[in-house]
């Protein structure tokens, strides 16, 4: 029974690790959908669903986030 657990725990430890990811200002975010500002040119950084929880939270500093959704015309 311990082995089973240890087992799925070193899983979800590397499944989470496998998916972690911090966003920079030269992020792109995945997907072919178009951003609202240039990556690398503007100082804004792109979050999307695989960067959003590790970039924003747990930090030891505040975040103002813009949610944008492309398909949006207004």
């Amino acid at each position: 029974m311990a082995l089973i657990r240890d087992m799925l725990l070193a899983l979800f430890a590397l499944v989470h690790t496998a998916s972690a990811a911090v966003s920079s200002f030269n992020y792109v975010p995945l997907g072919s959908n178009p951003t609202l500002y240039t990556p690398g040119f503007e100082p804004i950084m792109h979050l999307d669903q695989h960067t959003f929880s590790d970039t924003v939270y747990g930090q030891d500093r505040a975040f103002l986030v813009e949610f944008y959704a492309d398909c949006c015309v207004f």
